[in-house]
């Protein structure tokens, strides 16, 4: 539940936008999809072994410090905690915050509270504080005051959001390719003539892009010193997990290229949202940010969950 749980989050729901501008074609971005789910499968199994044989809170910090001894480990633990967690739960939360905007629009990060700019290296930044800036900072202050209640609870909130994101995960997949006014696709390769260097250039791209919304597959190995059975369990676990989520992502992504013309694809940063609109009108588009809510805030819980044991 908690590979699941974290990793579909919020990127499933936006990547493939970002992966149409560089990379305008649909059989393109389905292999880079399977490439994509092929690699996190070669990392899981590999953590598999490494979360078996080191069965203690913290994955990559325990393999680290083993490893490489325990400045390594240190430093990784540090950079972790300071830079890579903290930045996967801002861009988590606020993403929570601009899907729900379809619920409440005054929660949106446009509606600025306070705007500032200062110098830095001889360069400036603009800075500023919204309403929806205020709202993520709110959702991980109740989060984290959930999982600060006791694993047990965090650890229900989680199966709880997972069960019920794969569900409306699987209702919007068989829709989508059922009903609706979607169009037949062009699944060539190359469809633009492009050259073989720029197709490579923009597979590479969109490859990095696509493996965003795979992260979050290791976190599991971060409680291994609380798995029972961690030999087997820790295997299993990461092995369908990622199984899982690989075929749930190709048929999310068929119902996309169904839904929206690559052009389209290119400009939209809440893709399902649109491609909920483009299938069914304006009342699947309240239900796929119902879903994305849910979906980001299982997968932001499951985080902060899992982050405390590095």
């Amino acid at each position: 539940m908690l590979v699941v749980g974290v990793v579909i989050g919020a990127g499933i729901f936006i990547t493939t936008g970002i992966m149409a501008k560089t990379l305008p074609s649909a059989g393109l971005i389905l292999v880079a999809w399977i490439v994509g789910g092929i690699l996190t499968l070669a990392g899981a199994l590999t953590y598999a072994e490494l979360g078996a044989s080191m069965p203690e809170a913290g994955g990559q910090y325990v393999f680290i410090r083993k490893a490489y001894g325990p400045l390594s480990g240190f430093l990784f633990g540090w950079i972790t905690f300071a830079i890579y967690m903290n930045g996967v739960i801002a861009y988590m939360s606020i993403t929570f915050v601009e899907y729900f905007t379809y619920f409440l629009p005054f929660l949106s990060t446009d509606n600025v509270i306070f705007s500032s700019a200062f110098g830095l290296f001889g360069q400036t930044f603009n800075y500023t504080l919204s309403v929806g800036h205020l709202a993520a900072i709110a959702l991980i202050a109740v989060l984290s005051t959930i999982n600060f209640l006791g694993v047990r609870f965090g650890k229900s909130i989680q199966n709880t959001f997972t069960v019920v994101k794969i569900g409306i995960i699987i209702l919007f997949i068989v829709l989508g390719l059922t009903t609706g006014t979607g169009t037949r696709v062009d699944f060539s390769l190359n469809p633009t003539g492009a050259g073989f260097g720029q197709i490579i250039i923009g597979f590479g791209l969109a490859l990095v892009i696509g493996l965003i919304a795979f992260d979050g597959w290791n976190t599991l190995t971060w409680l291994g010193g609380e798995i029972k059975n961690p030999a087997r369990n820790i295997t299993l676990a990461l092995v369908y997990g990622t199984g899982t989520i690989t075929v749930l992502y190709l048929l999310i992504n068929i119902v996309y290229l169904t839904a929206l013309p690559i052009n389209e694809m290119a400009n939209s940063f809440k893709i399902a949202e649109d491609a909920a609109f483009a299938l069914h009108g304006n009342a699947a588009t309240g239900v796929i940010s119902a879903a994305v809510v849910i979906s980001i805030f299982g997968g932001l819980n499951g985080v902060i969950l899992a982050g405390p044991r590095i």
